[in-house]
C-alpha cells in the first residue's frame, strides 16, 4: 500500500477523472436502450402510484438519460449517487427515495436486477421485484430472497398484480 505522500493522485486529478466519466456517460446516453417493457410498465403505473428512481449513477447522467428517452415525466423523485453516502447493499438510497416520496418503506416496491440491490431493498423492509435483465442468474437472485422474480419487464401483468395486491 502506498502512503498518501507517495501517491501521484490528488484531489484535483480525482475530480477531473470523475468529471470526465460523467461527461462520457452523458455523451453515451443516447445509445442506452430502455429495458424491454419499461415504458409500458411506467405508463401502467403512472398516476396510480408515486414512482421514484434510485440510481447509483450521477445526477447529470440520470437527468440526460431521462431526457433522451423522454421518460422523466414518469418519475416523481430521483435519488442519485450525489444524495447518499453509502452504496448498495446499504439501504440508504431506497430509504431516501421513500422519504422523498413521503411513503413508508414497507409500502414501497423496488425493481432491481442486482443482488446488492435486492439485499438493499430487503434490508429497507421494502418489497422487491427482481428482474433477470442484469448479470445475475435466477439462482443467484433467488439467494437474495426477492419477493418476486420475473424474466423481464414485459411481464407487466404479473408485476402489476404484485404491486396492487
Amino acid at each position: 500500500m502506498l502512503r498518501a505522500s507517495e501517491t501521484c493522485f490528488n484531489e484535483a486529478l480525482i475530480k477531473n477523472l470523475l468529471e470526465t466519466k460523467i461527461q462520457t456517460e452523458i455523451a453515451m446516453s443516447s445509445k442506452v436502450k430502455l429495458l424491454a417493457g419499461a415504458q409500458e410498465l411506467l405508463e401502467a403505473l403512472q398516476g396510480k402510484v408515486k414512482i421514484g428512481l434510485a440510481s447509483m449513477n450521477n445526477r447529470p447522467v440520470i437527468n440526460q438519460m431521462l431526457k433522451t428517452k423522454n421518460i422523466q415525466r414518469f418519475f416523481d423523485v430521483a435519488v442519485t449517487a450525489e444524495d447518499i453516502t453509502n452504496s448498495k447493499p446499504d439501504p440508504e438510497i431506497f430509504l431516501k427515495c421513500a422519504t422523498k416520496l413521503e411513503r413508508e418503506p414497507s409500502k414501497c416496491a423496488v425493481v432491481e436486477d442486482s443482488i446488492f440491490g435486492v439485499e438493499a431493498a430487503k434490508t429497507a423492509k421494502m418489497c422487491c421485484i427482481a428482474v433477470l435483465t442484469g448479470v445475475y442468474s435466477r439462482k443467484e437472485l433467488e439467494k437474495a430472497k426477492p419477493n418476486l422474480i420475473v424474466d423481464s419487464l414485459r411481464e407487466k401483468r404479473e408485476i402489476l398484480n404484485f404491486v396492487f395486491r
